[in-house]
């Protein structure tokens, strides 16, 4: 007997295909049922694993000039669709481990009704069980990798975002400096007096600015 609040496709194939038979053995349907489970599992973890590479493919292309605010949005929105492939795979990780389990069980505990025919295709179930709880396991680590590459690269973005702020601001400082200087309200200033006092303090200005930008660029800072 089981209680079940949504669609399980497996069941309902088996139901289909054991409707008709007129000799119904309850070992028949069990091992029709695990092998169905089986391959329904195969296949969520099949899509899944497309689903994680076409993440990848957006993880680690080849950048073009894009605003860095739509980049990371998509950053985010790919943070949380790996995020739930992560939960995803942690109960399909718990099935088959059920799964496998139930198998190995049957085939221990049911040589003597389950029959040899369907004890062999038993353990061919539970094989493929081991094998798609391997392929879970690389699947997890794939979702890890993901997940580590795009809060990299979000903390990468930012960085260089900070490094622009953090240049500006110190490239700022000189000719705020020399502008604060010519806009003292002293009574002797000698460069009032200067014919060429203005454009002096204008090309003051631009070597300031040029000079802490020369000096970025030669430490390759920028």
């Amino acid at each position: 007997m089981t209680v079940r609040f949504a669609q399980l496709p497996a069941f309902d194939e088996v139901t289909a295909e054991l409707s008709a038979a007129e000799n119904l053995e309850p070992s028949e349907a069990f091992t029709r049922l695990l092998e169905k489970l089986v391959d329904h599992i195969a296949d969520q973890l099949e899509a899944t694993a497309n689903d994680l590479d076409s993440a990848s493919r957006i993880v680690f292309r080849e950048k073009g000039p894009s605003r860095p605010s739509r980049e990371s949005a998509v950053l985010r929105r790919l943070m949380m669709r790996t995020g739930r492939t992560s939960e995803r795979m942690s109960h399909s990780h718990y099935t088959l481990v059920c799964l496998e389990r139930i198998a190995k069980f049957a085939i221990d505990r049911g040589r003597d009704w389950i029959g040899a025919e369907r004890i062999t295709r038993l353990q061919t179930v539970s094989s493929d069980l081991a094998s798609l709880g391997q392929f879970v396991e690389g699947l997890i680590s794939r979702v890890q990798l993901l997940q580590d590459a795009v809060t990299g690269i979000i903390s990468i973005d930012q960085n260089d975002i900070v490094k622009v702020l953090t240049i500006a601001s110190v490239v700022g400082i000189p000719p705020i400096l020399v502008v604060g200087i010519y806009g003292m309200n002293f009574k002797y200033m000698p460069e009032l007096n200067w014919a060429w006092g203005y454009p002096f303090a204008l090309v003051l200005i631009a070597v300031s600015i040029a000079l802490p930008l020369l000096w970025f660029k030669m430490k390759d800072w920028m």
